[in-house]
């Protein structure tokens, strides 16, 4: 059978079996689709002549043609490893062993956040703009960093999720699963004010459960993650700052560390799965510390 032919089902399997999240089903089907085409250009088209010797290739293709980093190379191979695994319940003549498929090893990166006079300098500039749309990015800005939530989840969220009464959010992370986030006293005021104010101007009027959507071609619908990247992306450009939706979350969770926020405390807000995750940020606030340290100690100078 033609490999193609798997990527429907598989689609199918990730969604009812794996109960996948969106962006995930999306991801591991553009690095499965992309494996497919790379299996027809070498004129290899079943299943039945899949094996070690054809991934190799195709990570080599990865790495030495398309030059891709190995962090791309490492998620392309997760989303191949479920796929030979569905093959092989499929189809058990395949002959690939999924664990003999090694991930290349990453450099551990540190992710970029904010300093604090740059987070004034945004926050600041957000606020100069008091158009409807200004008024509803800068919302959108001021969650994301004060909540620490993925913009994946900010473009989910709906009026339900938002607890005026208990000042608190209801996000729904990967694989659907729910935290809530508690809001401070500010950022419950600047939300209550955009859904009394702003928002209804956003829908011209129309009738939504979106926290943040707006009206286009007639029909309102929320808005994509790639459309909050870029709008948030120029907003910075506009304020002298180089930021994207992620950077808000970074920033947000370096900051608590600094000010004594309890690590397993931060996981929880993050919707972390693992500690190791959020440990990250103890790298970033320890790089700070020196930062600070060859600025200022006199020793050093």
């Amino acid at each position: 059978m033609d490999i193609g032919a798997y990527c429907e089902p598989f689609e199918m399997s990730l969604i009812a079996h794996k109960r996948a999240a969106p962006n995930t089903v999306a991801a591991y089907m553009r690095d499965v689709k992309a494996f497919v085409g790379y299996t027809r250009r070498q004129k290899i088209a079943a299943v039945a002549e899949l094996n070690d010797s054809v991934v190799s290739g195709y990570l080599w293709h990865l790495k030495k043609e398309r030059l891709l980093s190995a962090r791309s190379i490492a998620r392309k191979i997760a989303s191949l490893r479920s796929f030979f695994a569905f093959l092989h319940q499929e189809h058990a003549g395949i002959t690939i062993c999924v664990d003999k498929i090694t991930t290349p090893k990453q450099r551990a990166t540190i992710p970029h956040v904010l300093n604090i006079e740059e987070l004034q300098k945004l926050l600041a500039g957000i606020q100069q703009d008091q158009s409807p749309p200004g008024r509803m990015f800068a919302a959108m800005i001021f969650l994301l960093y004060g909540t620490g939530m993925r913009v994946s989840e900010l473009v989910r969220l709906t009026l339900a999720h938002v607890r005026c009464d208990e000042r608190l959010i209801k996000v729904l992370g990967k694989g659907s699963k729910e935290r809530l986030i508690p809001l401070s006293p500010q950022l419950q005021a600047l939300i209550d004010s955009y859904i009394a104010n702003i928002r209804s101007i956003a829908l011209k009027n129309r009738e939504s459960e979106w926290l943040f959507a707006h009206v286009h071609r007639g029909k309102v619908r929320p808005f994509t993650r790639q459309e909050v990247w870029y709008r948030v992306h120029m907003i910075g450009k506009k304020c002298g700052v180089r930021l994207y939706p992620h950077l808000m979350r970074h920033s947000m969770a370096t900051h608590m560390l600094h000010e004594g926020v309890d690590l397993r405390a931060l996981q929880v807000l993050l919707g972390h799965e693992q500690i190791t995750t959020t440990q990250v940020y103890t790298h970033v606030d320890t790089s700070q510390l020196r930062a600070i340290y060859n600025a200022k100690h006199q020793r050093t100078k």
